[in-house]
């Protein structure tokens, strides 16, 4: 059933770690979101830390509080309209990832809005 509170596609989701802007901002110690320092720390994540060949970065929301948020994706077999094959699928974490838990949050599985 399509209709205007259901999109005529199916869902997507995608499994990977979530740039976490509260961790950033402790880090860098700023309050607001729109910091320029907030930016450009998720430009450099993005950018310089991010093997964008093998773990795509994506606009995604996540599923707890629907909250927008950047997501650095696990790479192939991340992505899927199966919610619950997704959760279950283990993936491997690429250790650069694992090295950076004081600005991502994750893994986890969120729906996929946009590259």
């Amino acid at each position: 059933m399509s209709g205007p509170d259901k999109p005529p596609w199916p869902k997507i989701y995608v499994k990977g770690f979530a740039m976490d802007w509260e961790k950033i901002r402790k880090l860098l110690d700023v309050e607001d979101d729109n910091d320029p320092k907030v930016h450009q720390m998720v430009y450099l994540i993005m950018r310089n830390f991010v093997d964008r060949e093998k773990h795509w970065i994506c606009a995604a929301r996540r599923l707890e509080d629907g909250a927008d948020v950047g997501v650095i994706s696990l790479g192939e077999g991340s992505v899927g309209e199966d919610l619950e094959e997704l959760m279950r699928k283990d993936l491997p974490v690429p250790e650069y990832l694992v090295k950076m838990p004081s600005v991502l949050s994750g893994p986890d599985v969120f729906e996929f809005l946009e590259w």
